[in-house]
This record gives C-alpha cells, sequence and structure tokens, in this order.
C-alpha cells in the first residue's frame, strides 16, 4: 500500500478533528479568488474525509508486507484519536472492518493485528470493536432461523460469515481471554453434534457446515501467541476430543461425483471434506505445518502489541436444535456458501501431483483446506467486483508466509530445479479453486459467465504467469473427457469457448492431431463430441474465416457443423418432392427451377411480408397447387415452415416478427386447434406428425447452422405452434445417423432449456417423463446392439472405432445423459420416483445398467 501520510491523514494524526477546523491562522484575502469561484462547490466535512481515507487505506491493509507495520502504525493514530468522539468516523471504520473480515477473509490476521495494536493505545476501543463483531454475531444467529431471509448474489451466508468472525476473535489473543473464545468455539461445536444427533440416520447439511466451520477456525488461535499457553492448549484439546463425537454419516451420493461410476481410472479419487478436516487440523497443530502457513505478524509487529487486561468474549445466544430444524437442509436460499453444504462438499483436483512434483497443497492437508476456502468466500463474497476478485485471488500469497509459495510465474520446468523451498503455485491453487465452483454438482453457486469472466480476467492481468496455468488445465479436462460427468462436459465446452473467444481463439490444435484421427470417424466418442462442439460454439462468436485461420488443418473438418450430412440431407428433400435440387441461391429449395407450385411459393413470401391476413389465402392456394401429390399435407407444412424460417433468416428476431403474425394460420396447418381456433389438447401437448414435419423443415433449412434452427423452434413453442414435448422427442429420435439429442451441442441445449422452462412454468411433469422415457429407450436399443449381459466397460480413448467400440461410447453417453437429466431437476423426479422405477423395470433389463440408474434415483432425495 503506498499514500502519502502526510497529505491524506495530516494533522489528524496528531490531533482531533475538532480542533483542525479551529485554523485561526488564516489571514483576509488569502485565496480570496478561488474562494469566490469555488465557493459553491460541496466539500465533505473533514472526519468524513478522513474516514472516506482510512476505509480505503484499510481495505488494502497488508498488500504490501514491507509496509504493514508501518501501515498499522500510521492508521492506529487516527482510530484512537478520533473513533471514541467521532460517530460518523467509528460507523465507517467498524462497518469497513467488518466488510473485509466477511469479503476478504485473507486479511483477517491483518487486520488483528491492527485491532490488537489500538488496543495497545485504548483497549476500550478494541472492546468496542469485539462488541460490534459480537453483536452481528448475533444477528446473523437470528438471520440464520428467519423465514424472510432473502440473500443477494453476494451474501455467502449467516453461518459462512459466523466462521470469519470466530477467526478474527481466534486472532485477537492480545484482547480476548482465551478460556473465552474457546467457549464460544465450544457453542458451535456443541450445536453441530446435537443437530447431527438429533438425525442419526440421515446427513444434516448445517451441522456439517458448522462442524467444518469451526474446526477450520481453530488453527486462527495460534498466529499472535507461537506456541499458546497452556490454558488454550487445553481447550484446544478439549475442542478437539469434543469434535470427535460428531457423528458424521455417509451418504455415497454416486450422482455428484464429478466422474461416473463406470470409470477405472480416474486422476484422483474425490473425497468429502467434512471428513478430512479434523485430521487435518490435528496434524497440523502438531507438526511443523504449523510454523509454515501463516505470517509471523507478532514479532514483526514488536512493540506495537502490548499485553493489558484482556476482556471476556460473551456467550452467544445460539439456537437450539428445535429452531434450526427447518433450516438444517440449508436448501432456503440462505447463501451462496452455505449453500454448498446442501450435498456433500467434495475436494476438487485438477493440478494434481506431477511425479514427486506438487503445485497445490494436498487437499486432505490443512494448508490445503484453508487456502481453497479463503479463495471460493472471496471469489462469492465479492461476486459483484470481478476485477478485483480477479486481482485478489491471485495475489493471495501475499497473506502468508513468504516460504509457503514459490515465486509467482514459475514454469514447471523451474519448479523442478527447485531443490529445497515449496513448488506450491499460487496460481494453481487460485485458478483450481475457482474451477471448483464452475463445476461444482449439482447446481454451480453464481452464474457461470461470472467466474468464466473472471478467469479471463486473471489471465488478462497476469497473462504470463495465468496462461500457462489455464492451459494445463485445459488439457487436464481434456485428457479426463472420457470418464467425466456428461453435464461438466458442457461446462468445459463453455468454459474453454469463452476462454478462447478472449484470446483470439488460439490454441495449441496440433496437440489434439493425432485423437482427431481417430475419433473423426466417430459420432460418439467424447473428444470427437467435444472438438465438434467447441468449434460449433467458435463459430457463434466468430466468422469461418476467422475460425478457418486459428485451426490446423486436420480441424478444417469439423467446420461443417451440419445437423444432417449430406446423404440425410438429400433422402429428406426427395421423399418431399423426388427430383428437387437442394442447391439454390436463395437458400429456400422451393424457389428452385423446375417446381411446379413455384409461383404459390412466391406468394405465399409476399403475404407473410405484408404481415397481414393474407398469408391465409396464399396457404390455401399453395394447399390447392399441391392436392395431387400423394405426400400433400406434409408436403404443405415442409414448405410453409421453410417459408416462414426463408422470410425471417436475416436474426432471430425478425424470425420472431413473422411468426408471432403468423402463429394463427400455423396452429391450423400443424392441427394444435381447428378451423375455428378452437384448442386441441391432446395435438397441443403431444407430437403429431404435423409437428415433426415443422421441426424437420426448420432444422433442415437452418440445417448448416442448428443453433438458429433450434432458437426458431423455441419461439415456435412459446406461441403454442409445436408442443414442448415435440422439442425434446424430436433431437432424441434414435433412427437416425446419429442421435443428435446426445452429440450435437445446439440439440442438447434446446432439450435443456426446454425442459427448465417447463419446470419454472410448473408444468415440467410431462416433459420430464418423456425425456427420461426417451433416455431409457436409447440406452435399451444400445445394450441390444452391443448384446452382452456383462458390464459394459468404457472403451479405451486410443481404442480403433469399430461399430462394437461406437456402441460402448453411444451407450455411455446416454447414460450420462440420463444421469445429468435426473440430476437437473431432481426436485421434480423424486416426486414421481416410483413410477421412474416402474419404467425401469419395464424397459431395462441389463443389470449393472438398472443398478446404476436405480442408484442415481435413489440419490434424488438428496440433493
Amino acid at each position: 500500500m503506498s499514500f502519502n501520510r502526510k497529505r491524506r491523514f495530516g494533522k489528524y494524526l496528531t490531533q482531533s478533528v475538532t480542533s483542525h477546523n479551529n485554523n485561526t491562522n488564516r489571514q483576509p484575502g488569502d485565496d480570496d479568488d478561488y474562494q469566490q469561484r469555488y465557493q459553491k462547490r460541496f466539500r465533505l466535512p473533514p472526519i468524513v474525509e478522513l474516514a472516506k481515507t482510512l476505509c480505503g487505506d484499510l481495505n488494502t491493509l497488508g498488500e504490501s508486507a514491507k509496509r504493514y507495520v508501518e501501515d498499522v502504525e500510521f492508521m492506529s493514530v487516527p482510530i484512537d484519536t478520533n473513533f471514541e468522539q467521532e460517530e460518523p468516523f467509528r460507523a465507517a471504520v467498524l462497518n469497513t472492518l467488518y466488510a473485509i473480515t466477511t469479503e476478504q477473509p485473507h486479511k483477517v490476521l491483518h487486520i488483528a493485528g491492527l485491532i490488537q495494536a489500538v488496543n495497545t493505545k485504548n483497549t476500550s476501543i478494541a472492546g468496542s470493536i469485539v462488541t460490534f463483531f459480537h453483536s452481528k454475531a448475533q444477528s446473523l444467529l437470528h438471520l440464520a432461523i428467519s423465514d424472510s431471509y432473502e440473500p443477494n448474489a453476494s451474501e455467502t451466508g449467516p453461518w459462512n460469515k459466523l466462521k470469519l468472525i470466530l477467526r478474527l476473535w481466534g486472532a485477537l489473543a492480545y484482547v480476548l481471554e482465551d478460556a473465552s473464545v474457546v467457549a464460544v468455539f465450544k457453542q458451535f461445536l456443541e450445536l453441530a453434534i446435537n443437530l447431527q444427533k438429533d438425525s442419526p440416520d440421515k446427513r444434516v447439511p448445517l451441522a456439517e457446515a458448522i462442524y467444518y466451520n469451526t474446526l477450520s477456525s481453530i488453527p486462527y488461535l495460534y498466529p499472535f501467541q507461537g506456541s499458546g499457553s497452556a490454558a488454550l492448549n487445553e481447550g484446544v484439546d478439549t475442542l478437539l476430543g469434543l469434535a470427535k463425537e460428531f457423528p458424521i454419516v455417509k451418504t455415497n451420493v454416486s450422482i455428484t461425483n464429478p466422474f461416473v461410476e463406470q470409470a477405472t481410472a480416474t486422476p484422483y479419487e474425490p473425497r468429502e471434506i467434512v471428513e478430512l478436516i479434523l485430521p487435518a487440523v490435528e496434524k497440523y497443530l502438531s507438526s511443523e505445518e504449523k510454523n509454515s502457513l501463516f505470517p509471523e505478524l507478532e514479532a514483526q509487529l514488536g512493540d506495537l502489541l502490548i499485553p493489558t487486561e484482556k476482556m471476556s468474549l460473551p456467550p452467544l445466544n445460539i439456537p437450539s436444535v428445535d429452531d434450526l430444524k427447518k433450516f438444517a437442509g440449508l436448501d432456503t436460499g440462505i447463501g451462496s456458501v452455505d449453500g454448498m453444504w446442501r450435498t456433500p462438499r467434495l475436494t476438487f483436483e485438477v493440478y494434481v501431483p506431477i511425479g514427486e512434483l506438487k503445485t497445490t497443497p494436498p487437499a486432505d492437508t490443512y494448508t490445503g483446506l484453508i487456502l481453497r476456502d479463503l479463495v471460493i468466500d472471496v471469489i462469492e463474497a465479492l461476486e459483484f467486483n470481478r476485477k478485483e476478485v480477479a486481482r485478489q485471488i491471485i495475489t493471495i500469497d501475499l497473506f502468508f508466509k513468504d516460504s509457503l509459495f514459490a515465486p509467482p510465474g514459475l514454469s514447471i520446468d523451474k519448479l523442478r530445479e527447485i531443490e529445497s523451498g515449496s513448488t506450491y503455485k499460487i496460481e494453481d491453487v487460485a485458478v483450481e479453486s475457482l474451477l471448483s465452483l464452475i463445476y461444482k454438482l449439482p447446481t454451480a453457486s453464481q452464474p457461470f459467465v461470472y467466474f468464466y469472466t473472471t478467469l479471463v480476467e486473471a489471465c488478462a492481468n497476469a497473462s504470463q504467469a495465468i496462461a500457462p496455468v489455464m492451459g494445463r488445465a485445459i488439457r487436464f479436462f481434456y485428457a479426463n473427457l472420457y470418464h467425466l460427468d456428461f453435464e461438466l462436459r458442457f461446462r468445459y465446452l463453455d468454459w474453454l469457448s469463452v476462454q478462447l473467444s478472449n484470446f483470439n481463439f488460439t490454441w495449441k490444435w496440433r496437440e489434439w492431431e493425432g485423437d482427431s484421427q481417430i475419433f473423426s470417424k466417430s459420432a460418439y466418442h467424447p473428444r470427437g463430441v467435444f472438438v465438434r462442439n467447441l468449434i460449433a460454439k467458435e463459430l457463434r462468436l466468430a466468422t469461418r474465416e476467422k475460425i478457418e485461420s486459428t485451426v490446423t488443418d486436420e480441424f478444417l473438418q469439423y467446420l461443417d457443423i451440419s445437423l444432417f450430412d449430406a446423404e440425410e440431407s438429400s433422402a429428406y428433400y426427395n421423399k418431399l418432392f423426388p427430383g428437387i435440387e437442394q442447391q439454390t441461391e436463395s437458400k429456400l429449395v422451393f424457389l428452385g427451377e423446375g417446381i411446379p407450385f413455384k409461383r404459390a411459393v412466391e406468394k405465399l413470401i409476399e403475404a407473410i411480408h405484408k404481415d397481414s391476413d393474407a398469408h391465409d389465402e396464399a396457404i390455401a392456394e399453395l394447399r390447392s397447387s399441391l392436392s395431387e401429390y400423394p405426400n400433400s399435407e406434409e408436403l404443405l407444412v415442409s414448405v410453409v415452415f421453410q417459408v416462414l424460417v426463408f422470410v425471417g433468416n436475416r436474426s432471430i428476431s425478425h424470425a420472431g416478427k413473422y411468426i408471432a403474425s403468423t402463429a394463427g394460420s400455423l396452429k391450423k396447418i400443424v392441427g394444435v386447434v381447428d378451423e375455428s381456433g378452437d384448442k386441441d389438447m391432446e395435438k397441443s401437448t403431444s407430437t403429431t406428425d404435423e409437428q415433426r414435419w415443422a421441426i424437420d423443415a426448420v432444422l433442415h433449412y437452418w440445417n448448416e447452422d442448428p443453433q438458429n434452427g433450434y432458437l426458431v423452434l423455441d419461439i415456435l413453442e412459446s406461441f403454442g405452434v409445436i408442443s414442448s414435448i415435440s422439442i425434446i422427442e424430436h433431437p432424441l429420435e434414435n433412427s437416425r445417423k446419429r442421435n443428435v439429442g446426445l452429440v450435437n451441442v445446439s440439440a442438447t441445449e434446446a432439450i435443456l432449456r426446454t425442459l427448465t422452462k417447463r419446470v419454472f412454468a410448473g408444468s415440467g411433469a410431462a416433459e420430464l417423463t418423456v425425456a427420461y422415457n426417451k433416455a431409457l429407450q436409447i440406452i435399451s436399443a444400445t445394450i441390444s446392439d452391443i448384446g452382452t449381459d456383462d458390464e459394459i466397460p468404457i472403451p479405451g480413448v486410443q481404442d480403433e472405432v469399430t461399430q462394437e467400440v461406437e456402441n460402448a461410447w453411444k451407450y455411455h453417453t446416454a447414460l450420462g445423459f440420463l444421469r445429468m437429466t435426473l440430476r437437473k431437476f431432481s426436485d421434480e423426479y423424486v416426486s414421481i420416483r416410483e413410477s421412474l422405477i416402474s419404467t425401469l423395470d419395464k424397459d431395462i433389463t441389463h443389470k449393472s445398467t438398472q443398478e446404476a440408474i436405480k442408484t442415481w434415483i435413489s440419490d434424488l432425495s438428496s440433493l
């Protein structure tokens, strides 16, 4: 932190604001012209200016280790001088200290050092600060049992904030009596134990959160008192002994595991952090690790910290178990970090050891757990300022011992040259923690775009240090795609497409060329699916020419993102009108030369453009022109819908405009209303032939850009022209060369959009049932094609793509799709669990498949 203290604090360093205002030395006429010119300019009162300046500098306290002691010394003076006399100043300081503690928790020890330096000057001020935090803690406890609490996006939750207040209290060794602080820690541990014991047969999320939060805060009792007093050590031993009474209930919820159950060689074994925290804290307190984590601020501050008579921290009025039962599931929107405990929190590792080289602290150590905990808290609490988050998380090493991390920006090769000293990289810890939030199942705590753009911002801030770290993460997920959860593959796809688009779409595509020569022949190979969809995503964000210039020749083939290949497309049009030519300048094949009803098509185009009732007449004329054809109804529907998307092909908004003006006529054509306009309930809520024809027409018109096609279908569904069920059934149709609903990003996204829309509307039961049944049918048919009763292993990623291997990839893709769908809509599926199992027993006889799906259905009640 750098500032001119004389300019910023001026005389406030040595005198009160009141005396500063009594300026009797000013001579008449001084700066009269200046005063006249600017006499109307608003000036903040001096004490407000001081508070504003001081609080701004409090926010950066500790960011310069070299100046920390000097900063504490200078900041403690105006606090000592003005805190008790000036209410606005006092309120500003207290609120800033609270905000730093709960939003930038890595600074807690440095804030504690300042408070204790102030305590040396004036114990009553430190007492007021403790009292303020005690009042805040009590308010949080009341908030935790409030039915009206509605957190905003940056609210981490009352229990998470209580955790951070505990850490501050633990660090105030010069202010608070050890026994009183230990007693408050004990209150929380006892609450966690009693809450879990009250429901011995099931996991209690809130109990685990309190248990973990309290234990992870115990090491904060030591940074300002070395090895600790006998009384403190005895108290800590009591806490650790008490913690052993907490009954951890293993849930074995497999549906939230980032790796599929059939995986045989995952890069690491995810573990529940609630199981790791007690042994991690015990090991930390009894080993050299205790001397290698936190900075030695007590020694640095020296004479600024002088022992005084300590105050007792009053116990808190803790809610009873009965009061908390209603909120114990943490499923009432209680805050982003608190909400993470709703399901078991698992370790997440991207930067796994490279041989003996470790670039992140092991996830089962206290150092590893606390660093990830702090980074996640910063990301969640400062959600409103991603630029600051990006800066804070890659400089968090400044608040720990210098020896804890290797210098920033060192390459892996350079790290290997380190003979003694740490090889941990703060960049790896920061990026891995952020990625853990992107890949958290079943849901993410914030909109994905926040996480993606924060990573982009971090990379832009320190590209030389962060870019290689990002590259290793990209390679990690690519290497493990084949046993990664289906939904996480899509999150990886989204993140990477954003990442590449922000860095000129550059990537070392040559690394994947060998794989492409294998998966280019497969429709279901996970790496092939990923690369095709990645390029499809990039084409949404840039021109074909731009992407063409960034990929190697091997990947040019994937620039063709057509939903249907040339053979399928030709078959479709020739079935409608034998001999029809697909290639026309207008892209609308029904305007081609030799089309007998071309003039009727042109009239329909004109009528739709006019946005009048003339389109009914034009449709009637077209119907008459087609009446002699054996498939006249299918041809009519196909022509009308292709004409519609042709007219609206300039943009999705244009398409929406023309659909809105023709919706009444379109509904009649597909039969969802009769000629009098009355709704046909059966046809409007199911998939009819007419709706299938309409969907085929739209998607074949937009074959080269499926995303536009599916967005048009969304608009048609919103106007009631086609049913939501038809949008789900069509892409999951299993009779095509490939099941596009499983492997095409636009198709899969359309299914999920439709399901989400119906669920939010409170009427998604039919759609969810259809999605479940279609997935089972695909799985069943694929098992039949494989022809085995044995468990079907995941193929090797380098296996030659034979039909047997292709069927196995399809099987695991369909299984992954079903796993994702059940998990994403768990609240709705759990209410029809018996029906799901009944359908499963009927449709799937393959034993291992049936068992896996039944396990997922059983898991739903735990989500």
